[in-house]
């Protein structure tokens, strides 16, 4: 009967308390917050992320394309710088038209 009452108890409390726990562990936007707030400021920092690895490659190739014709490969070095070139101003557009959309 003591062992009974014990997982009642236990029971009893597991019910009181697991609720908390569980809206503790959920997002933002499960408890009422605001989803497009959420997935906004997520996609924000995503395109920054993305734009600055491309820009720093981006300079890389540059570099490598200057270095190329100073090197005496002057055709692919042309490549190279043209490339960066390119892909500067593709990382440019995508961060511009990102936060201007948002």
């Amino acid at each position: 009967m003591n062992k009974m009452l014990v997982l009642m108890g236990l029971a009893l409390l597991t019910v009181v308390f697991i609720p908390t726990e569980v809206l503790a562990a959920l997002p933002n936007y499960a408890q009422g917050g605001n989803l497009e707030s959420d997935l906004q400021s997520k996609g924000q920092a995503i395109t920054k992320i993305l734009s600055l690895i491309v820009g720093i490659v981006a300079i890389m190739g540059i570099l490598v394309g200057a270095i190329k014709i100073g090197g005496g490969n002057p055709d692919s070095g042309k490549t190279f710088v043209i490339s960066g070139i390119v892909a500067l101003v593709i990382a440019g557009s995508v961060y511009g038209i990102a936060t201007m959309v948002a």
